[in-house]
């Protein structure tokens, strides 16, 4: 669903301040002394984590680096330091035995900048970086360009002088940005970086005069998100030639008259459409029916008969926040109706209960939903069990569901 790197818990080794100490040989010592209780069995499990959390507190024990580096370290594709912790020997044994990394994420500052500058550009196998201020950057992001499969750049909390926007502008090629906050003025400044990008994540809404003149700068983008917008200010997407997807993460519950405006000729482009923040009224849910294309929609709605709307597209995937209405009838209606979907989310539903799941089955059997897809129900808040979910077993075709409860 979404292209950028998971976190599974399965596969995460997280030092932070937990308390726990463990040795894949039984003795108390140094190897791990913040090794959160998911990570403890995979620690000793073929060394299965391949992500590394590290978070310091006063205190705190220092680790075996060496220990856990040489022991699991030949997995671990991604480093989080979200302490400011990384020392340049934890560096250097990352180097040493972490061939397969491709990702890390970094809390600069001015005692780790020049550690991190020194060992960051020996990594020619780097995929991803991101980067959190504040902190001068401009010889780090020159020293990025001689990265060649850096393809993701995120970038938070930094100013940017006109020494760091050229050595931006070198970084060519990133593909995929993701920056606190994007002005007019920085726009143009940074305009050689945006012509290659196919997808811009931008953490502080921008103005409209920004937004309007960013598809001049970035005509080959894909994906575009934006999030926070201002309490109470419309906004406008401008047509994009090339985007497939568009998401706004509003949590302020701002009017967002957007969508009523999209250009018409996103009805045969646009794929993907996300807004958990957003409420959709009867016209809004109208206009999104007229998007051809669209197989993803996240979003609330305003009351149940805007699925009157929706139910009739070729969606695939479908999220639905804070139902409170949704009841049987309404989620069979979603099945029956829209024989296209594989995925259905539906958070805050108490009027859902197990009685709905035989038909449900049924319809997912007409639908043409297979064993070896099953169709996937993720309910938040219903009132199915697990003890009812236990009893799918008994239902024809239950093979066809699969079902998640929270």
């Amino acid at each position: 669903m979404e292209d950028e790197t998971e976190l599974d818990a399965t596969h995460m080794l997280q030092l932070d301040e937990q308390n726990t100490s463990v040795n894949p040989n039984g003795k108390d010592d140094n190897v791990g002394n913040r090794l959160t209780p998911f990570a403890i069995p995979f620690f000793d499990n073929d060394h299965l984590f391949k992500t590394m959390c590290q978070h310091v507190a006063a205190g705190d024990k220092s680790v075996d680096w060496r220990y856990v580096m040489q022991y699991s370290g030949k997995n671990l594709t991604h480093i989080y330091d979200g302490g400011y912790c990384m020392s340049r020997e934890c560096w250097s044994l990352a180097q040493e035995f972490c061939p397969e990394l491709r990702t890390i994420n970094i809390s600069l500052t001015s005692d780790n900048l020049q550690v991190v500058q020194s060992f960051l550009p020996q990594w020619q196998s780097l995929e991803e970086i991101a980067l959190s201020g504040p902190a001068s950057i401009e010889e780090l992001l020159m020293s990025l360009s001689e990265l060649p499969r850096l393809q993701k750049l995120s970038l938070r909390n930094f100013d940017y002088t006109d020494r760091e926007c050229t050595a931006l502008n070198c970084l060519t090629s990133v593909t995929h940005l993701e920056i606190g906050c994007l002005n007019y003025e920085l726009l143009n400044k940074i305009s050689e970086l945006l012509m290659h990008l196919t997808s811009l994540h931008i953490f502080t809404m921008p103005t409209m005069e920004t937004l309007r003149a960013l598809p001049a700068h970035c005509g080959n983008l894909e994906n575009l998100q934006l999030y926070d917008a201002v309490n109470g200010l419309q906004r406008s997407v401008p047509y994009f030639p090339n985007l497939k997807s568009l998401e706004i993460h509003d949590q302020k519950s701002s009017t967002l008259i957007f969508i009523n405006h999209l250009d018409l000729r996103y009805n045969d482009q646009l794929k993907k459409l996300v807004m958990p923040g957003k409420y959709i009224f009867a016209n809004e849910a109208n206009r999104i029916s007229h998007l051809k294309a669209l197989t993803t929609l996240s979003c609330e709605l305003s009351d149940m008969n805007c699925l009157r709307h929706l139910t009739n597209m070729q969606l695939q995937e479908l999220s639905l926040y804070s139902c409170i209405n949704m009841n049987n009838v309404y989620l069979l209606k979603i099945l029956r109706e829209c024989p296209t979907l594989r995925f259905l989310e539906v958070t805050l539903c108490p009027l859902i209960n197990s009685r709905c799941i035989d038909k449900a089955l049924a319809i997912l059997f007409r639908n043409g939903v297979t064993a070896e897809q099953p169709f996937e129900l993720h309910l938040t808040g219903s009132s199915i069990s697990a003890v009812d979910s236990s009893k799918l077993y008994c239902v024809p075709h239950f093979n066809l569901l699969k079902l998640h409860l929270k």
